[in-house]
């Protein structure tokens, strides 16, 4: 019973760290045109919205 108890802690343990570990997730986007444009300023939108809905673990 200890040896099944003792690896279940372990296999907890291992699929739990997976989530203290995560990086920030970067998104990277190319636009041929200025930010200035219309399609720039979604994006430039869209970014802000993105980081604040992730909390900052997301980046534009």
């Amino acid at each position: 019973m200890r040896k099944l108890i003792f690896g279940a802690v372990c296999a907890g343990s291992v699929a739990f760290s997976g989530a203290f570990a995560l990086a920030e997730t970067t998104i990277r986007v190319t636009l041929q045109l200025p930010k200035t444009h219309l399609l720039g300023q979604n994006w430039l939108a869209f970014q802000k919205l993105i980081e604040e809905k992730s909390g900052g673990e997301m980046k534009m």
